[in-house]
C-alpha cells in the first residue's frame, strides 16, 4: 500500500466513489445450529505499492521511489512530454543494469485511456514484483536471466488527471479542443452533470420529435436496460438515448461537442481514421503518440510488447479474416499469425483466468501499430472481465430473456454483489430545451475499472502471463558449428540455427511488410577464396522448434581463421570464428551486441 509519505489523496475506484452512497448490507441473523460451516481464508493478496487507485502525483512519487527500494534494478526515465508538459515515465527493470551483452526485453503499456487507470496500477506492479521477488516466487522458468522488462505505465498522463472529470467516451482525448459540430466554436458544447448527482450519464428523451425520433423501448427483461424495438411485432420506440448535458450552444444538439482534442490510442498510423473527428490533423499528432513510436524505433531488441488497454486479443482469439475496405490490410492480426495468438492466448488464460472481453476497435490504435507496421507480437488485455453474479435468492420461471445478455449479467452482478453501485435508477428531470427525460444508466467506470479489491489480486496474475510470455518467446541461436578440411587448404563450414522459444522468429506481418529485416549469416571472405555457398545467406522464417543451416566451401590458409557474422532481426550481432581448433572441437560462437 502506498505509504502515508506518499498518498496525496487516496480514492478508491471510480465505480466506488460516483456510486451513490448505499447502506451497508446486512447479513440475516441464524442461529448457531444453522451457521454454515467455516470456509478456510482466502491466502492474502502479495504486498504492493500501487494497490489503491492515487492522485497522479502520488502515483509518480511511487515511481520515483522504486529504484531506491529494488536495489538497482529498475531505472526511471522519462521518453517525452505530454500535451500539458507532463513528463512520460518508463521503468526499466533488468537483472543486470551492466550488462556486457545486451538481451531482448518484453515492453509493458499501460494508461492510454483515462478510464483505464487500473491497468497502470497493474503494470506499476508487475515491474515492482518482478524486481523485488524472487524468481521462483514469480515463476520457475527464468525470466529476467534472458530479458528484460520495460514498463511504461502512464503513457497518457493527460488523460489520468482529466479522466474522473470526463464521460468516459472522450476521456483519452488530449490537447488543443476540436470543433466537433463543425461550428465555429470548440468544446462550446460537452457534457455535463446536470442533475447534480456527481456523475456524467445517460439521458432517456421521451418526448421525441419527428426529425429527431424515439429508437428505443425498454428491455421487458428488466426496464433498465434497453433494445431496439421488434418492428415485426408491431412495437413503438418510446425514447432516444442521449449523453446527459445541455444544448449550451443553441443548435439543436446535447452534448456533442466534447472537450479535448485527439484520442491518443487513435492517432497511430494503422488504418488512421482520417475524418474521425477525435484522430487527429495526422497520424501522431499527439506527443504522447509520437513519444511511444520513438521508443518502439529507439529499442529495436524489443521481442513482444502487452498493452493493458481497451483492446484483448487474448481472452478471445482476433479475428483474422476482417481487412480494410482494400480487403488487402488486416484490421489486427494476419492469418498466418492466428496459431501464435492461440497459443499465447491459451496462457494468458492459464495466468489470469480470464475468458471474457469486451469489443474495441483496433484502428488506429498503439496495438495494431506495432504489431501491423513494426512486426512486433502485440497483445492486448482488458486487465480484468465481468465476474458471475451470486446466485438469485429466488428463479422466475419463464421469465423473458434479456437482449443484452452481458449488460444483464452485469447488472446482476451489480445488484447481487455490489450493492447496485453499478447503475444509477432512471430518474425524472425536467430538460430546458428537451422537456422530459430520465438520468440514469450505467455509472461510467464500472465494466471498465475493476473493484479496488481486486488490484492486488490482478498484479501476480498478470505478473505469472508476462513470465509465461518471456518463456515463450523466439529464442534464435547458433545450435552447432561444423568444419572440415575436404582438400589441402580447403575447408567446409556449416553453421546449423534452431529457434528454441515458442513464438516465430518473425510475425507473419513482419515478413509481409519487412518491418524487420531477415536473420543474416554472411561470410567475411573474398570473392576469390569463396568456392561455393553465398556471401550471404538470408533467414526469413524460423518456427518453434524448427532449424536452418548455411554452408559454404572456403580456401583458408594454416593458422588463420574464417569470421561468419549472425545478424539477428532484432538487431543483435553474435560472431562465428572457424580455425585450426574448429577441425577438432567444432567453431567458436563469441556474443557481440547490438548492430543499430
Amino acid at each position: 500500500m502506498l505509504t502515508s509519505a506518499l498518498v496525496v489523496l487516496r480514492l478508491v475506484l471510480l465505480q466506488d466513489a460516483a456510486a451513490p452512497a448505499q447502506p451497508p448490507e446486512q447479513a440475516p441473523a441464524q442461529s448457531p445450529a444453522a451457521a454454515p460451516p467455516t470456509e478456510p481464508a482466502k491466502p492474502a493478496a502479495p504486498a504492493t505499492t500501487f494497490g489503491e487507485l492515487a492522485s497522479l502525483e502520488a502515483f509518480e512519487q511511487a515511481l520515483r521511489q522504486l529504484p531506491n527500494s529494488t536495489d538497482g534494478k529498475v531505472t526511471l526515465s522519462s521518453i517525452g512530454t505530454s500535451t500539458a508538459g507532463r513528463a512520460i515515465h518508463a521503468l526499466r527493470v533488468t537483472k543486470e543494469p551492466r550488462r556486457k551483452v545486451p538481451v531482448p526485453s518484453v515492453l509493458i503499456v499501460a494508461g492510454l485511456d483515462g478510464w483505464h487507470r487500473s491497468g497502470s496500477l497493474v503494470a506499476a506492479g508487475i515491474a515492482e514484483r518482478f524486481a523485488k521477488e524472487t524468481r521462483a516466487a514469480i515463476d520457475a522458468r527464468t525470466v529476467l536471466d534472458a530479458l528484460d522488462l520495460w514498463v511504461i505505465p502512464v503513457a497518457n498522463p493527460d488523460a489520468w488527471a482529466a479522466g474522473a472529470t470526463r464521460p468516459q467516451e472522450s476521456a483519452g482525448r488530449v490537447g488543443a479542443g476540436i470543433d466537433d459540430d463543425r461550428d465555429g466554436r470548440i468544446d462550446e458544447d460537452a457534457p455535463g452533470d446536470i442533475n447534480g448527482d456527481g456523475v456524467i450519464s445517460m439521458m432517456r428523451r421521451l418526448d421525441c420529435p419527428s426529425d429527431a425520433p424515439a429508437t428505443r423501448v425498454a428491455d421487458p427483461a428488466d426496464p433498465r436496460l434497453d433494445r431496439a424495438p421488434e418492428g415485426v411485432k408491431g412495437e413503438l420506440a418510446a425514447f432516444s438515448l442521449l449523453v446527459e448535458g445541455l444544448d449550451q450552444d443553441g443548435d439543436g444538439s446535447v452534448g456533442e461537442d466534447a472537450v479535448g482534442g485527439i484520442t491518443v490510442d487513435a492517432n497511430f498510423p494503422h488504418l488512421w481514421r482520417e475524418f474521425a473527428e477525435d484522430s487527429g490533423r495526422f497520424p501522431l499528432e499527439a506527443p504522447e503518440a509520437k513519444a511511444l513510436a520513438e521508443f518502439i524505433r529507439a529499442h529495436p531488441g524489443l521481442g513482444a510488447v502487452y498493452v493493458l488497454g481497451r483492446q484483448d486479443s487474448l481472452a478471445r482469439t482476433p479475428n483474422h479474416e476482417r481487412r480494410d475496405v482494400t480487403g488487402r490490410t488486416p484490421v489486427f492480426i494476419d492469418g498466418e499469425d492466428k496459431g501464435l495468438y492461440e497459443r499465447i492466448g491459451t496462457l494468458y488464460r492459464e495466468s489470469t483466468g480470464i475468458e471474457r472481453a469486451r469489443d474495441a476497435a483496433h484502428e488506429g490504435s498503439f496495438a495494431a501499430w506495432c504489431y501491423a507496421h513494426r512486426g512486433l507480437p502485440t497483445f492486448c488485455s482488458q486487465l480484468w472481465q465481468r465476474p458471475d453474479a451470486s446466485a438469485p435468492p429466488d428463479e422466475k420461471k419463464d421469465a423473458p430473456k434479456p437482449s443484452d445478455e452481458d449488460a444483464a449479467a452485469w447488472l446482476a452482478w451489480s445488484d447481487r454483489d455490489r450493492g447496485g453501485r453499478g447503475f444509477l435508477p432512471w430518474k425524472p428531470f425536467d430538460h430546458p430545451t428537451l422537456g422530459k427525460v430520465e438520468i440514469g444508466g450505467w455509472v461510467p467506470g464500472f465494466r471498465t475499472e475493476p473493484p479496488a479489491s481486486m488490484i492486488p489480486e490482478l498484479i501476480p496474475k498478470h505478473a505469472d502471463f508476462v513470465a509465461s510470455l518471456a518463456d515463450a518467446s523466439a529464442r534464435v541461436r547458433v545450435e552447432r558449428v561444423k568444419a572440415r578440411e575436404i582438400a589441402p587448404g580447403v575447408t567446409e563450414i556449416t553453421v546449423d540455427l534452431v529457434n528454441d522459444g515458442r513464438m516465430p522468429m518473425t510475425t507473419a506481418m513482419a515478413r509481409i511488410n519487412d518491418a524487420v529485416p531477415p536473420l543474416r549469416l554472411r561470410a567475411k571472405v573474398g570473392i576469390d577464396a569463396l568456392l561455393s555457398g553465398e556471401i550471404e545467406r538470408r533467414v526469413d522464417r524460423l518456427d518453434p522448434g524448427s532449424r536452418a543451416s548455411a554452408t559454404w566451401t572456403v580456401r583458408r590458409a594454416p593458422k588463420t581463421h574464417i569470421e561468419i557474422g549472425v545478424h539477428f532481426p532484432n538487431g543483435r550481432f553474435d560472431r562465428v570464428i572457424v580455425d585450426d581448433d574448429s577441425l577438432l572441437y567444432g567453431g567458436r560462437v563469441l556474443e557481440g551486441g547490438w548492430e543499430w
